[in-house]
Order: C-alpha cells, then structure tokens, then sequence
C-alpha cells in the first residue's frame, strides 16, 4: 500500500486579510470610503461622487462587505 503524504502550500501558511469596507456620507455629498483590515481600526480611502461607484472601489479591494454608516 501507498502512503501519501500531503504537503503544506505557501498559500496555506500565509491568511490573506479579511477586509471591511465602510461608505459614508459627508456635508458636500461626497461618499467616503474608508477600508479595514482584520481588526485595525478604518482608515479613509478615497471619495467618490456616488454610492455604486464607492462601492465598485470596494469590490476591486477584496472587501467582504460594504457598509453605508
């Protein structure tokens, strides 16, 4: 019989970080979007003239969720 051995991956070892991304809505209509990695508090992003496009940036960064706050 055959033993098969499996071999751990760099992938495995290394956890991509879980990202939050939260909008919100200044004076000047502006949408702020502000992203956070794992548990480190939100740091601002960029700004945006709407909700669908602040919510497009977070999509390409890999965001788990958007919030609007």
């Amino acid at each position: 019989m055959e033993t098969i051995t499996a071999t751990s991956t760099s992938s495995s070892t290394t956890k991509k970080p879980i990202i939050h991304c939260y909008v919100k809505r200044d004076s000047n209509s502006l949408f702020k979007l502000y992203s956070q990695t794992d548990n480190a508090l939100p740091v601002f992003h960029s700004e945006h003239y709407s909700l669908s496009e602040a919510k497009e940036e977070a999509i390409t960064l890999g965001a788990v969720n958007c919030l609007l706050v």
